[in-house]
């Protein structure tokens, strides 16, 4: 691992290193194959970059590059690498004015690089999303009207990483949007493009399940926090999470880059290791290595960087974005024994142990659940076996 583009940072390594990237053997996939697929991708993308910093896009170089940056980031680079470093003071000298979705890229990817050196950047994206929210808690392209499902989600994804970078957002914006979400979803649990399109698309139902997760909506409700312990292991459900995150189950498929992305956000948002039935990220690690993605085919001019120019670039970012985002070493193993849910009284509490633990060592960590008759081999994924509950 020594070569490799993303590396483990704290004195935590030496334990995880072992475990690092097993999970994606499930589907026939090596470790050193979705090692060698993440540095590959992020040295063509550094490879297509321009002497200014830019990765180029016509009318749209800004939030172009700040996608190709905050793919880069998320592969473990910093400004210590060349392209990084050039790319930031580019994005700093020419701020994407009047692209929406190049505002939100923009402050994602200085979030991921360096959110307290970039607090201003970031707090600069933030303001422009947050006066030109339309009234429906939607956004178009430039930010002047009310706008589609697609392009909104990416001012949403912006407002994530302000929110993490401790910049302020009045919940009031967030809430307007999760409004909208609420009121358009379709009957089968999806969303459609826009509130004019009755039709479910599947790469929309991320873009309303990650409105609801950045409004602060959970897809369960803990009723012993609220009334007190003999209510535990009882939790109120928030219909628009489960029927979304069934629709996303039923019509989960890696067909393309942009699809597996929005999978991906779903799944660390709301903490899934499977979706339906299918372990969504070795599944995805498995099409990227084998280059089943393809490229989105949008019509010009049409949702995120649409259209022929630029799309192999956007390919390889989004691509990116899954392996090295869901490429998180595991550190527990919560065993799900018997046939009820006690082994899962607290659902959250392995969660919240990794995400303790992750602020601790600087380090993203991740856990996943197995039983102990049917998949001992997932057991030596982790260092960590942890069983709970009441018999």
């Amino acid at each position: 691992m020594a070569d490799s583009v993303v590396r483990l940072k704290r004195p935590l390594a030496p334990l995880l290193a072992a475990f690092f990237l097993v999970p994606c053997m499930v589907c026939g996939v090596t470790p050193e194959q979705v090692q060698g697929r993440i540095d590959e991708l992020a040295k063509r993308i550094k490879g297509s970059q321009s002497g200014n910093g830019a990765w180029n896009y016509p009318g749209r170089r800004s939030g172009f590059t700040a996608l190709q940056l905050l793919a880069l980031g998320h592969a473990g680079l910093t400004e210590e690498d060349r392209a990084v470093s050039r790319a930031c003071k580019f994005l700093q000298r020419n701020f994407p004015n009047n692209d929406t979705y190049g505002v939100g890229l923009y402050a994602a990817a200085f979030e991921v690089i360096n959110p307290k050196k970039y607090r201003a950047e970031i707090q600069k994206a933030a303001k422009w999303l947050i006066e030109r929210q339309a009234r429906n808690g939607t956004w178009d392209y430039q930010g002047e009207n009310n706008g589609d499902n697609s392009v909104t989600q990416f001012a949403l994804l912006g407002l994530k990483a302000a929110l993490n970078a401790g910049v302020a957002v009045d919940q009031k914006v967030l809430d307007l949007s999760e409004s909208h979400f609420r009121r358009t979803q379709l009957g089968d649990g999806g969303w459609g493009y826009s509130d004019q399109v009755a039709q479910m698309s599947p790469s929309m139902i991320p873009a309303g399940l990650t409105a609801l997760h950045v409004a602060g909506v959970k897809e369960r409700k803990s009723l012993e926090l609220e009334k007190g312990p003999e209510f535990i292991g009882r939790y109120e459900m928030d219909p628009a999470v489960s029927k979304g995150i069934a629709a996303m189950s039923r019509s989960l498929g890696f067909s393309n880059a942009y699809l597996a992305y929005g999978i991906e956000r779903v799944g660390i948002f709301y903490d899934r290791q499977f979706l339906g039935n299918v372990e969504w990220y070795p599944t995805g690690c498995a099409a990227i290595v084998r280059r089943e993605v393809a490229v989105p085919k949008l019509g010009r001019g049409r949702g995120l960087f649409g259209g022929q120019v630029g799309g192999t670039s956007q390919n390889l970012a989004f691509n990116l974005l899954f392996l090295a985002k869901g490429d998180k070493p595991q550190l527990l193993t919560k065993v799900r024994w018997g046939a009820t849910n006690d082994w899962n009284l607290r659902f959250h509490d392995s969660r919240n142990m990794i995400r303790v633990l992750s602020l601790q060592f600087q380090q993203k960590l991740d856990w996943q659940s197995a039983t102990l008759q049917d998949e001992p081999a997932r057991m030596n994924r982790t260092p960590i076996v942890y069983i709970s509950g009441r018999s």
